[in-house]
C-alpha cells in the first residue's frame, strides 16, 4: 500500500529531472474489506505494463501474493481491486532457508526503471503480449543482476 500511495510523489519528483516524461497517475483508496482500489490513469495507458510490475514487486520485492482483479476499464483510465494474499511461495531455484548475507538491494530510480522496462521488453511470451496477457510473465531476474551491477559501480 505504501508504494502504491507514493507513487505519485515519486514520479513527481521525477518530473524534475525528466521534464519530457509523462508519468501516469494513481489513485489509491484502502477498502472496508481490507482491499486496494487503485485508479491507474494514463495518456499512453499500459495497463499490462502495470499489471505486471505490480504482481512482481509485490512477490519479489515485498514477498507477497496479491490478487489484482480490473473493475472497470476506458481508453485512459483502468480500475483495480488489490488484496494481499498473504505470503509469496518461494521460486523452485531459491533455497528456502534466508541467506546468511543478504544482498543489498539499493540502486537509483533511474537504474530500476531501466531494468525494469528491460524486463518488460525482453522477458514477456510475445504471444501473450499480443493478447494483452503480460500480468505476471516479465522476468525480473536482470532486475536483480542490475542491482547487483549497480553495487559494483
Amino acid at each position: 500500500e505504501d508504494l502504491l500511495v507514493n507513487l505519485n510523489g515519486l514520479h513527481s519528483n521525477l518530473e524534475r529531472d525528466f521534464r519530457t516524461a509523462i508519468f501516469p497517475q494513481f489513485h489509491v483508496t484502502r477498502q472496508e474489506c481490507g482491499g486496494l482500489e487503485v485508479v491507474y490513469t494514463s495518456s499512453r495507458c499500459f495497463p499490462a505494463l502495470v499489471e505486471g510490475v505490480l504482481y512482481q514487486l509485490a512477490k519479489m520485492v515485498f514477498k507477497v501474493q496479491i490478487e489484482l482483479r480490473e473493475l472497470e476499464r476506458r481508453p485512459n483510465k483502468v480500475l483495480w481491486y488489490i488484496k494481499d494474499l498473504g505470503p509469496a511461495e518461494p521460486e523452485l531455484d531459491e533455497p528456502k532457508e534466508p541467506k546468511t548475507e543478504p544482498m543489498s538491494m539499493a540502486m537509483s530510480f533511474e537504474l530500476l526503471h531501466s531494468a525494469l522496462t528491460s524486463a518488460f521488453h525482453c522477458g514477456c511470451d510475445r504471444a501473450k503480449c499480443d493478447t494483452g496477457n503480460w500480468a505476471g510473465e516479465m522476468d525480473f531476474g536482470m532486475v536483480k543482476e542490475t542491482a547487483v551491477q549497480a553495487q559494483d559501480i
